[in-house]
């Protein structure tokens, strides 16, 4: 199967041979995360009525990093999928995580194109409506429920190494 032939790649042998691979995968994947959550945090904390003097326009700029972070987490986490195809595929718990995922990035893409419109984001004072605040509360636990659901996996999986 597609699964079977992923884990048997001459990229996921290397991955599965060597643990220090393997291992700078997973801190490389935890960076990424840093990336993409931390500047999501952010936006969602700034939307919520936290760090007022801080315009939301300004914390857009962390967008370069948050995308990378994506970036380097989808790469990653690809490599590290690929290692392990099979196990993955079908654990629950991954599942989830790939859910929450999607959506968070959904939540994200909603929350930007409803603060970024706003002529006020400039303002570093603004207070954004019930509805921006309402997106930006599920786009946090959309993205929590990430990181939970993501460090769980090395609890739920037989040891690879």
């Amino acid at each position: 199967t597609f699964l079977q032939a992923l884990v048997a790649s001459p990229l996921s042998n290397w991955v599965l041979q060597s643990s220090w691979v393997y291992y700078s995968l997973l801190a490389v994947h935890a960076i990424g995360m840093a990336g993409i959550v931390g500047g999501t945090f952010m936006l969602c904390l700034r939307v919520l009525g936290y760090a007022q003097g801080v315009a939301v326009a300004d914390i857009g700029r962390l967008r370069a990093v948050a995308w990378g972070g994506f970036l380097v987490n989808a790469v990653s986490g690809a490599i590290l999928f690929g290692s392990d195809a099979p196990q993955l595929a079908f654990n629950g718990t991954f599942q989830i995580k790939m859910i929450s995922m999607v959506l968070g990035m959904v939540g994200l893409w909603v929350l930007w194109r409803t603060v970024g419109r706003n002529p006020d984001k400039e303002d570093p004072y603004f207070s954004y409506g019930s509805m921006a605040k309402a997106i930006a509360v599920v786009t946090f636990a959309f993205w929590t429920s990430t990181i939970i659901f993501g460090r769980h996996l090395a609890y739920t999986l037989d040891p690879i190494l």
